[in-house]
Protein backbone atom coordinates (compact mmCIF):
# COMPACT_ATOMS: atom_id res chain seq x y z
CA UNK A 1 0.00 0.00 0.00
CA UNK A 2 1.38 3.40 -0.93
CA UNK A 3 1.46 6.24 1.54
CA UNK A 4 -0.69 9.13 0.30
CA UNK A 5 1.14 12.34 -0.44
CA UNK A 6 0.50 15.15 1.96
CA UNK A 7 -1.91 17.80 0.64
CA UNK A 8 -0.53 20.67 -1.42
CA UNK A 9 -2.38 23.98 -1.01
CA UNK A 10 -1.98 26.81 -3.53
CA UNK A 11 -3.33 30.29 -2.76
CA UNK A 12 -3.38 32.60 -5.76
CA UNK A 13 -3.90 36.26 -4.88
CA UNK A 14 -4.14 39.58 -6.75
CA UNK A 15 -1.11 41.83 -6.36
CA UNK A 16 -2.99 44.82 -7.81
CA UNK A 17 -5.59 44.49 -5.04
CA UNK A 18 -2.84 44.08 -2.44
CA UNK A 19 -4.22 40.81 -1.09
CA UNK A 20 -0.80 39.42 -0.12
CA UNK A 21 -1.47 39.93 3.59
CA UNK A 22 -4.83 38.16 3.33
CA UNK A 23 -3.24 35.27 1.43
CA UNK A 24 -0.42 35.09 3.96
CA UNK A 25 -2.88 35.06 6.84
CA UNK A 26 -4.85 32.22 5.20
CA UNK A 27 -1.60 30.28 4.71
CA UNK A 28 -0.64 30.87 8.34
CA UNK A 29 -4.06 29.65 9.54
CA UNK A 30 -3.77 26.46 7.48
CA UNK A 31 -0.20 25.78 8.62
CA UNK A 32 -1.06 26.47 12.26
CA UNK A 33 -3.99 24.09 12.13
CA UNK A 34 -2.63 21.24 10.02
CA UNK A 35 1.09 21.58 10.78
CA UNK A 36 3.14 18.81 9.20
CA UNK A 37 0.00 17.14 7.80
CA UNK A 38 0.28 19.61 4.92
CA UNK A 39 2.92 19.00 2.29
CA UNK A 40 3.20 22.64 1.34
CA UNK A 41 1.33 25.92 1.13
CA UNK A 42 2.26 28.04 -1.87
CA UNK A 43 1.43 31.70 -2.47
CA UNK A 44 1.14 32.56 -6.16
CA UNK A 45 0.87 36.23 -7.23
CA UNK A 46 -1.71 37.06 -9.87
CA UNK A 47 -3.71 39.99 -11.23
CA UNK A 48 -7.26 40.89 -12.15
CA UNK A 49 -8.87 40.46 -8.75
CA UNK A 50 -8.03 36.78 -8.46
CA UNK A 51 -8.18 35.01 -5.11
CA UNK A 52 -8.37 31.25 -5.32
CA UNK A 53 -7.43 28.39 -3.03
CA UNK A 54 -6.69 24.93 -4.41
CA UNK A 55 -5.87 21.75 -2.56
CA UNK A 56 -4.30 18.90 -4.53
CA UNK A 57 -5.27 20.69 -7.76
CA UNK A 58 -8.94 20.83 -6.68
CA UNK A 59 -10.35 24.37 -6.58
CA UNK A 60 -11.85 24.73 -3.12
CA UNK A 61 -12.46 28.50 -3.13
CA UNK A 62 -12.77 31.14 -5.82
CA UNK A 63 -13.55 34.67 -4.71
CA UNK A 64 -15.60 35.40 -7.83
CA UNK A 65 -17.46 32.07 -7.84
CA UNK A 66 -18.09 31.87 -4.10
CA UNK A 67 -18.73 35.55 -3.45
CA UNK A 68 -15.91 37.03 -1.42
CA UNK A 69 -13.31 35.57 0.86
CA UNK A 70 -13.65 32.48 3.02
CA UNK A 71 -13.42 32.74 6.75
CA UNK A 72 -10.62 30.68 8.26
CA UNK A 73 -12.90 27.96 9.66
CA UNK A 74 -14.64 27.43 6.31
CA UNK A 75 -11.32 27.27 4.43
CA UNK A 76 -9.91 24.74 6.91
CA UNK A 77 -13.00 22.55 6.51
CA UNK A 78 -12.77 22.66 2.71
CA UNK A 79 -9.08 21.74 2.76
CA UNK A 80 -9.76 18.97 5.27
CA UNK A 81 -12.58 17.59 3.09
CA UNK A 82 -10.37 17.45 -0.01
CA UNK A 83 -7.39 15.93 1.80
CA UNK A 84 -9.55 13.31 3.54
CA UNK A 85 -11.17 12.39 0.22
CA UNK A 86 -7.70 11.92 -1.27
CA UNK A 87 -6.56 9.80 1.67
CA UNK A 88 -9.65 7.60 1.52
CA UNK A 89 -9.13 6.90 -2.16
CA UNK A 90 -5.88 5.00 -1.42
CA UNK A 91 -7.22 2.95 1.50
CA UNK A 92 -7.85 -0.68 0.53
CA UNK A 93 -11.53 -1.56 0.46
CA UNK A 94 -11.26 -5.15 1.67
CA UNK A 95 -13.33 -5.61 4.80
CA UNK A 96 -12.49 -7.94 7.60
CA UNK A 97 -15.68 -9.52 8.87
CA UNK A 98 -16.10 -11.45 12.04
CA UNK A 99 -18.89 -13.59 13.29
CA UNK A 100 -21.30 -11.77 15.57
CA UNK A 101 -21.62 -12.90 19.14
CA UNK A 102 -25.07 -14.12 20.20
CA UNK A 103 -25.58 -10.92 22.18
CA UNK A 104 -24.73 -8.74 19.15
CA UNK A 105 -27.05 -10.78 16.92
CA UNK A 106 -29.90 -10.50 19.44
CA UNK A 107 -29.29 -6.76 19.78
CA UNK A 108 -29.40 -6.34 16.01
CA UNK A 109 -32.67 -8.31 15.78
CA UNK A 110 -34.15 -6.26 18.62
CA UNK A 111 -33.22 -2.98 16.88
CA UNK A 112 -34.89 -4.24 13.72
CA UNK A 113 -38.07 -5.15 15.63
CA UNK A 114 -38.13 -1.77 17.38
CA UNK A 115 -37.67 0.03 14.06
CA UNK A 116 -40.51 -1.98 12.51
CA UNK A 117 -42.69 -1.32 15.58
CA UNK A 118 -42.03 2.41 15.32
CA UNK A 119 -42.96 2.36 11.63
CA UNK A 120 -46.19 0.47 12.41
CA UNK A 121 -46.98 2.87 15.26
CA UNK A 122 -46.51 5.88 13.00
CA UNK A 123 -48.82 4.34 10.42
CA UNK A 124 -51.44 3.65 13.13
CA UNK A 125 -51.18 7.23 14.44
CA UNK A 126 -51.56 8.63 10.91
CA UNK A 127 -54.63 6.46 10.34
CA UNK A 128 -56.16 7.59 13.65
CA UNK A 129 -55.51 11.22 12.76
CA UNK A 130 -57.37 10.79 9.49
CA UNK A 131 -60.26 9.11 11.30
CA UNK A 132 -60.47 11.91 13.88
CA UNK A 133 -60.43 14.58 11.17
CA UNK A 134 -63.14 12.73 9.25
CA UNK A 135 -65.28 12.36 12.39
CA UNK A 136 -64.79 16.03 13.24
CA UNK A 137 -65.94 17.14 9.78
CA UNK A 138 -68.98 14.85 9.90
CA UNK A 139 -70.12 16.00 13.35
CA UNK A 140 -69.51 19.72 12.91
Amino acid sequence: MSVPERPRVVITYCTQCQWLLRAGWMAQELLSTFGTDLGEVTLVPGTGGIFTVSCNDVLVWDRKRDGGFPDAAKLKQLVRDVSIRAAISVIPTARVTRKRTPLEARSLRLRSVIFQSNANMKQAIDTMAVMVRTWFHITH
